[in-house]
C-alpha cells in the first residue's frame, strides 16, 4: 500500500521568513567581508574575559583592556570600529593576538615595543615632529619631515591613530598636524628629498587608512599625485618605473633612479591604495619591473642603482 500525505495544510501557510541578523557585527561583515571586524568583539568582551593581551602595554592583564583602562569611556565606538575594517586589522583586539601567536610575538616582545614607544613619545618636539629643525643637509635638506613620519609609523604600527583614545593618540595626532604643515604648494612634503616625501606619504596613507580623516585625504591624494608625477618613465631599462632625488628645492646629482628611494615611493602608493585611493596599475607594473631589474641574480641583492 502507498501512504499518503495530507499537504492541506503545508499549502495554506505561509512561509516563514528567515531570521536576519540585525546585529552590528552581521552589518559590517555584509558591508566589508573581507576584513574580520574585530572591534565588535573587543567591545562585546570587554566586562569579563581574563588574560585578553593588552594592545596598549603588551602584557596580560585579569580582565580586558577596555575593562580595566580609564580611556575606555573615551573610545568612540565609530572610531574603533573604522579602524578595524581595513587591511591594518591585525593591529588591534584578537587579530593582533592572533598574529603575535602565528609570528613569533609574546609579551615581551610587546613590552619591548611599548618601551621604544615611549622613548619615541618622551623626544618628540613640541610641534609635534621629530629631529631638528636646523639641521640640514645640502643632499637631503630637511631630514627631520622623514624622522617624523618614521616615528609615526612606529606608533600607527602599535594601533595609535589620532583617533583611538589610547596612550599615544595625542602624540599621533600632532605628528600627523605637524607634518600635514609641511607640505610645499600641495604636493612636496618638507624642503627635502624624495626620502622624506615618500616616507611621509607612506605614514599618512596609513593613517588614513586607519581613520579615514578627511583633513588628511587632499594632502595625501596630492602627495601620491606628485610621487607619479615623477616617476621616471623614460626609455633607458635601467632608469624606468624607478625615482631619483626629486625633490621642489634641492636640485637632484643626477636623473638616476635609486632602489633605496624608490622603494619608499612603492610602500607609500601601496599604501595609499590600500586606504582607498585609486593608484593606476601601470605605475605600480613599472616600479615592479624596475626593482626586478635592478636584482643581481649572481650576488643576490638589489643594486643601489641600474
Amino acid at each position: 500500500s502507498v501512504a499518503v500525505q495530507d499537504t492541506t495544510d503545508l499549502e495554506t501557510k505561509p512561509t516563514p521568513k528567515p531570521l536576519v541578523d540585525r546585529s552590528l557585527r552581521a552589518l559590517l561583515t555584509r558591508v566589508r567581508p573581507n576584513f574580520e571586524v574585530v572591534g565588535i568583539e573587543r567591545l562585546q568582551r570587554s566586562v569579563v574575559d581574563p588574560g585578553i593581551l593588552d594592545h596598549d602595554f603588551g602584557v596580560e592583564i585579569p580582565g580586558s583592556f577596555l575593562a580595566r583602562s580609564k580611556r575606555a569611556e573615551a573610545v568612540p565606538v565609530a572610531t574603533i570600529i573604522t579602524a578595524k575594517l581595513t587591511p591594518y586589522a591585525n593591529r588591534f583586539g584578537a587579530n593582533k593576538q592572533a598574529a603575535l601567536k602565528k609570528y613569533g610575538g609574546d609579551a615581551a616582545t610587546e613590552r619591548a615595543v611599548q618601551k621604544g614607544l615611549e622613548y619615541l613619545a618622551s623626544i618628540q618636539n613640541k610641534d609635534g615632529t621629530w629631529g631638528n629643525h636646523g639641521r640640514t643637509q645640502e643632499k637631503y635638506g630637511q631630514v627631520f619631515v622623514g624622522k617624523t613620519g618614521l616615528c609615526l609609523l612606529a606608533f600607527l604600527g602599535a594601533g595609535h591613530t589620532p583617533t583611538s583614545a589610547t596612550q599615544y593618540s595625542d602624540v599621533s595626532r600632532r605628528a600627523v598636524t605637524a607634518l600635514l604643515g609641511t607640505q610645499i604648494r600641495d604636493t612636496h612634503f618638507g624642503r627635502s628629498s624624495s626620502y622624506s616625501h615618500g616616507i611621509t606619504t607612506y605614514a599618512l596613507a596609513e593613517c588614513y587608512a586607519l581613520t579615514q580623516d578627511k583633513n588628511i585625504r587632499g594632502p595625501l591624494e596630492n602627495a601620491v599625485g606628485w610621487i607619479l608625477e615623477n616617476q621616471n618613465l623614460g626609455r633607458d631599462r635601467r632608469n624606468r618605473g624607478g625615482w631619483g632625488y626629486f625633490s621642489p628645492t634641492l636640485s637632484p646629482e643626477d636623473q638616476f633612479s635609486r632602489s633605496s628611494a624608490s622603494a619608499w615611493q612603492i610602500m607609500a602608493l601601496e599604501s595609499a591604495k590600500l586606504s582607498g585611493l585609486e593608484v593606476p596599475d601601470e605605475a605600480m607594473n613599472a616600479s615592479r619591473e624596475f626593482l626586478l631589474n635592478s636584482y643581481d641574480r649572481r650576488y643576490r641583492y638589489f643594486l643601489y642603482t641600474g
